[in-house]
C-alpha cells in the first residue's frame, strides 16, 4: 500500500516538473522569438530638450520615415507646378504604390500628397529622379542634409525607406529630421492632412488616399507627421502633438505596436512634465549704458530663448545674472552688449549673449564734451565775463 502511494507522488512530481519544464521551454522561444527592445525619443519641439528616451543613438532601420527628409527636399528642389513623367524604374517599385504606370505624369503637389500620406514609392521615384540628375545624386545630397541637421549616425542608400543593411539610422536622428521637416509649411501642411485626392495623367478623376498614420484620428491634439513599417525594421512612428500650449515631438522604431507606444509617450510626457521658459529671445533682460548717446541706457535681450523641461514634481531655484557692458554711441539694434547666466539652484547652467533692442543715436551735445575739462571750464567763464563787461560798456556808451 505504501508503495503505491509513492510510485503515485513521484508519478505527480514527474508530471508538475515536466509541465514547468515544458513552460520554460514554450518561454525561452518566445524571448529568442522577440523583435529587439523599442528605440524611442520624446522631445520638447521648441528648444529641442530630450524628455524621454530608450536605445536614442541605437542604429535601427528607419523604414519610410526616410521620406520625411526626402518630401522636404523634393519641395525645395522642384518648382511649384513641376510635371514629372513616371518611369520604368518608378513604376516597378516595391511596397506602397499610388498605381502609377510608365508614360504617366503627375504634378509635383500631387506626387508630395502621395508621398507623406500613403507612403507610395512610386511617387517617390518619380519625384526624385526629376529633381535631380540621378536618384544617386539625390541620396548624396540627402545624407549630406541629414548631416547638417545634425544626424550624425544617418546613412540612407534609398529615397524610400526600402529595406537596406545599409539603410539605417536612430531614433535621435529622425527626431531632428522630423523637427526640421515641419518647420517647412508646405511639409507641415501636407502631414495634417487625413485624407485626399490625387490626379495623374491616366487617372484624371482622381484617387481618393487615406493618411496612413492613425495618430491624426486617434490622439487629440496630433499635427502628423508620418509612418514607416517593414519586416526588419518593425513598426515606426513619427508624431507630433500639441496639448495646452506645449508641442512635443515623438519617433518611435522597431516596435510591434509604434501607435500605442507613441500614445503612451506623449501622454506621460504632458501629463508628468512640464516647460519653464527661462529666457525669451528679443525679451529686455537689463539695461546697458550708452555714453554719448541721446540715451543714457539701452535695453539688452538674449540671443535665443531657453526653456527647461522637468518632471513636474520638481520645483528648482532659479536666478539670471545679467553682465553688461557699457557701450559708445552710436549704438545699432543687435549689437552685443554683454551676456547673461542662468543659474539653477545657484550653479551656472547656460550663458547667451545679450543684445541691444533698439539703436541710440548720437547726442547733439556730444561734440562739446571738452566742456567737461577743468581748464575748459574756466575758458568759458572769462568769455562769458568778458563778454557781459563788452556788452555793458556798449551799452554805457550808446547812452552818452
Amino acid at each position: 500500500m505504501c508503495l503505491r502511494r509513492s510510485k503515485e507522488r513521484l508519478s505527480v512530481l514527474g508530471l508538475l516538473v515536466a509541465s514547468l519544464a515544458g513552460a520554460v521551454l514554450v518561454l525561452l522561444s518566445r524571448v529568442s522569438a522577440a523583435p529587439p527592445a523599442t528605440a524611442y525619443q520624446l522631445m520638447d519641439y521648441e528648444s529641442g530638450i530630450v524628455v524621454l528616451e530608450r536605445n536614442g543613438e541605437e542604429r535601427r532601420y528607419p523604414a519610410s520615415l526616410t521620406k520625411m527628409l526626402t518630401a522636404v527636399m523634393l519641395m525645395e528642389s522642384l518648382p511649384a507646378g513641376a510635371k514629372m513623367k513616371v518611369s520604368e524604374r518608378a513604376a516597378k517599385q516595391s511596397g506602397a504604390l499610388l498605381g502609377l504606370k510608365p508614360g504617366d505624369t503627375i504634378s509635383r503637389e500631387e506626387a508630395l500628397k502621395a508621398i507623406l500620406l500613403e507612403s507610395d514609392n512610386d511617387a517617390t521615384v518619380a519625384a526624385v529622379e526629376t529633381a535631380a540628375a540621378s536618384v544617386e545624386d539625390f541620396l548624396k545630397a540627402m545624407n549630406a542634409r541629414a548631416e547638417k541637421m545634425g544626424a550624425k549616425d544617418t546613412n540612407f542608400v534609398n529615397p524610400t525607406g526600402i529595406h537596406d543593411p545599409r539603410h539605417f539610422s536612430t531614433t535621435h536622428d529622425m527626431t531632428l529630421i522630423a523637427r526640421e521637416a515641419l518647420r517647412n509649411p508646405e511639409f507641415a501642411s501636407l502631414v495634417r492632412l487625413r485624407t485626399a485626392t490625387v490626379k495623374w495623367s491616366s487617372k484624371p478623376q482622381g484617387k481618393t488616399i487615406t493618411n496612413r498614420n492613425r495618430m491624426l484620428f486617434d490622439f487629440p491634439g496630433c499635427e502628423g507627421v508620418k509612418t514607416g513599417t517593414t519586416p526588419e525594421a518593425g513598426d515606426c512612428l513619427a508624431a507630433v502633438a500639441t496639448r495646452n500650449g506645449w508641442r512635443l515631438l515623438v519617433v518611435v522604431l522597431g516596435a510591434k505596436d509604434a501607435l500605442t507606444e507613441a500614445k503612451h509617450l506623449l501622454d506621460q510626457g504632458f501629463a508628468g512634465y512640464k516647460r519653464i521658459q527661462v529666457l525669451k529671445e528679443g525679451k529686455a533682460q537689463a539695461q546697458a549704458s550708452v555714453t554719448g548717446g541721446r540715451q543714457a541706457t539701452v535695453a539688452v535681450a538674449p540671443q535665443k530663448s531657453f526653456w527647461l523641461v522637468m518632471p513636474k514634481s520638481v520645483n528648482p531655484r532659479l536666478g539670471l545674472r545679467a553682465e553688461t557692458v557699457a557701450l559708445q554711441a552710436p549704438v545699432k539694434p543687435g549689437q552685443r552688449a554683454g551676456q547673461v547666466t542662468v543659474l539653477v539652484h545657484g550653479k551656472p547652467r547656460l550663458t547667451v549673449p545679450l543684445l541691444t533692442t533698439a539703436a541710440v543715436e548720437v547726442s547733439p551735445w556730444r561734440a562739446a564734451g571738452w566742456l567737461k575739462a577743468p581748464g575748459a571750464t574756466v575758458a568759458l567763464f572769462l568769455l562769458t565775463y568778458w563778454a557781459l563787461v563788452y556788452t555793458r560798456r556798449r551799452e554805457s556808451a550808446a547812452q552818452q
